[in-house]
């Protein structure tokens, strides 16, 4: 992998891959790792163009030198959705067993191996993109037939990138937020729903913390748990408002025979 130089069609700075620099780099990893000629690795015959390797092994390379909590730190769930997006777009194959995957890059096949290798498998525009013709009647040919691929490809959907570090905090401490609500009133509400994000959230960036949510939940249910009147209202919507947290935060405990109204 550390010798020798590959080499690259310019069309990548048209693709999708081009405007996302970790999936490039990814993708690069790949092409350098590519075999240049057949081999043989712990008893599997490989064809020019192909590598054996493990999920484990492969993050661990793409991850060199970045830190689990920095910026371009790239997750195996993650890699193996950019796996998935560039086999749907024909850049590789890969082919797994329960011990092992072998990737084939076409970009990494010359003209006559790529032949042989495109006709054992579905030939596409884009693995016709990545030969070498040095004709421009060629070439036009295949921008234009590119451009017919692309558009059957649309509803190809990217996957989202994974969210920051902090807001990856803030839906954890809304999942516990919700999850001590519904022990503490017997409900079900979701922490995934997006009101109770928001709302939670907004309590979050004014400093409050978990223990601050749990105080509320317990004085409002020690309140209205027990009053079929205002029992509805122990719901995120009305607990985490901005114009009631506060006070419910700050109040003092009733006694569990009183029953009141409350503003809502």
């Amino acid at each position: 992998m550390n010798n020798g130089w590959v080499k690259l069609h310019r069309d990548i700075v048209h693709t999708k891959l081009w405007a996302n620099p970790d999936k490039l780099r990814f993708y690069l990893l790949l092409l350098m790792k590519a075999g240049h000629a057949p081999s043989k690795v712990y008893g599997v015959d490989l064809k020019q163009g192909q590598f054996l390797t493990g999920r484990n092994a492969l993050n661990l390379e793409l991850n060199e030198g970045h830190r689990a909590n920095s910026k371009h730190f790239v997750s195996s769930s993650t890699m193996y959705s950019w796996l998935k997006w560039l086999k749907a777009n024909n850049l590789i194959d890969m082919q797994s067993t329960s011990e092992y995957t072998v990737i084939t890059v076409f970009e990494a096949i010359d003209d006559s191996e790529a032949d042989n290798q495109l006709n054992n498998s579905s030939t596409t525009v884009q693995h016709q993109l990545n030969s070498s013709s040095t004709t421009v009647q060629h070439k036009q040919e295949l921008k234009e037939l590119r451009e017919v691929e692309e558009s059957k490809k649309k509803d190809i959907v990217e996957q989202p990138p994974e969210p920051d570090p902090e807001t990856q905090k803030r839906n954890a401490i809304t999942q516990q937020v919700i999850d001590y609500l519904n022990k503490q009133t017997g409900k079900g509400f979701s922490g995934k729903s997006k009101d109770a994000r928001k709302l939670i959230s907004g309590r979050l960036s004014e400093g409050r913390t978990l223990e601050d949510f749990k105080t509320v939940i317990d004085n409002k249910v020690e309140d209205w748990l027990n009053d079929d009147e205002m029992v509805k209202y122990l719901q995120p919507s009305t607990l985490f408002r901005p114009s009631n947290f506060e006070k419910y935060l700050n109040q003092k405990p009733v006694n569990s025979t009183e029953k009141g109204w409350f503003d809502l």
